[in-house]
C-alpha cells in the first residue's frame, strides 16, 4: 500500500529515470509487511474501530490510510507521516508521527 502510495506521486508528476530509481532503491531498503498477515488483518479492524469511535461514529478513516497504520502497528514500526488524516490517531500506542512537510522543503 505504501509503496503504491509513494509510486503514484512519482508517475504523475513525469520523475525521470534517476529520481526514480532512488525512490525503487529508497523502497527496496524498508520493512515490507504483508496485508494478508493475521497481525496486520487484526490491527485494520482495531484502527477502523478506533477511528470510528474517535469521529463521533461518523466516519472511518480512508481505508488505503488504515492498511498503512495497521502495517506500522503490526511490524511494531512507528509511521513517520506528514498526512493529517491521521490525527485522529491519537492514542498513546498508534505507532503514528507527524512532521511538518515544510520541514522538508525548506519553505518555512
Amino acid at each position: 500500500m505504501t509503496h503504491g502510495e509513494l509510486l503514484l506521486p512519482a508517475a504523475r508528476n513525469n520523475w525521470g529515470a534517476e529520481k526514480r530509481a532512488a525512490l525503487e532503491n529508497a523502497l527496496d531498503n524498508l520493512v515490507t509487511v504483508d496485508l494478508n498477515d493475521k497481525a496486520v488483518l487484526s490491527a485494520y479492524v482495531e484502527v477502523q474501530q478506533y477511528s470510528r469511535k474517535a469521529s463521533g461514529g461518523s466516519r472511518e478513516l480512508n481505508a488505503n490510510d488504515a492498511w498503512i497504520v495497521a502495517c506500522a502497528k503490526a511490524a511494531e514500526a512507528t509511521l513517520l507521516t506528514t498526512d493529517r488524516d491521521f490525527s485522529r490517531l491519537k492514542a498513546p500506542d498508534w505507532p503514528v508521527r507527524f512532521f511538518d512537510a515544510a520541514s522538508f522543503s525548506g519553505t518555512r
